[in-house]
């Protein structure tokens, strides 16, 4: 989702995926922090003055293990709701 181009895009990236909300679960817990905006999207914006290039490097390498395992399947799209 986010433009390759440099001129077109911020500070953050925007991945398209069916499976977006199951991802960020599983993404936080493996500490990993993302944004998921419903329905498909999940969003990785890291902080340049707090977050090293390690930090993104590990990131993405979760990501893609995720992605690879596919254990992030058995995850329910959204936490349950507060009563």
């Amino acid at each position: 989702m986010t433009p390759r181009e440099d001129h077109r895009r911020g500070g953050h990236l925007t991945l398209a995926h069916p499976d977006a909300g199951k991802l960020s679960r599983a993404l936080r817990s493996r500490g990993v922090v993302p944004d998921f905006r419903p329905p498909d999207m999940l969003r990785l914006a890291p902080a340049p003055l707090n977050t090293s290039f390690a930090e993104c490097e590990r990131a993405i390498d979760v990501l893609e293990d995720l992605l690879r395992i596919r254990s992030y399947l058995d995850l329910p799209d959204r936490d349950a709701p507060v009563t």
